[in-house]
């Protein structure tokens, strides 16, 4: 009966995970189209490394108020096990988004490019559960 019960939240936790993929992909392809902060903020003097250190604080803190629905989800499945969860639901999507450089060797030369993104992918939902298991344990007293 237990295995039954881990199966489906390994389950539950791979679709959460696949749809808060999705619903980042569709965000930020929206948010390319409407809002122009890049530009704004090159007209405004801000270039070089402060723009990626900018750019980079800006679409952490954005994708963590985004991966939050998820994360609030992920804690509602078994929190004795969270490791587990986390990574079914990283895992699958981080694959999904990095496939291309997985299969394509030219990208591979000019892979210190990638890091910033990959941090951001890998790294922000098991934040956001962090955050949230901290906004939990603060209430819960």
């Amino acid at each position: 009966m237990k295995s039954d019960n881990l199966l489906l939240s390994l389950v539950a936790a791979i679709a959460i995970g696949l749809v808060q993929m999705f619903v980042m992909i569709h965000f930020w392809n929206g948010m390319t189209l409407y809002v122009q902060h890049v530009p704004w903020l090159v007209a405004n003097g801000v270039t070089g490394s402060s723009l990626k250190a900018l750019l980079f604080v800006f679409d952490t803190a954005i994708n963590l108020l985004l991966c939050l629905p998820a994360a609030f989800g992920l804690c509602a499945l078994r929190p004795q096990r969270l490791a587990i969860y986390l990574a079914a639901a990283v895992i699958p999507g981080f694959l999904w988004q990095y496939r291309l450089f997985f299969s394509d060797s030219a990208l591979f030369d000019n892979w210190k490019i990638f890091i910033p993104g990959v941090l951001v992918a890998a790294l922000t939902l098991p934040f956001a559960v962090l955050v949230v298991r901290l906004l939990a344990s603060r209430r819960a007293t």
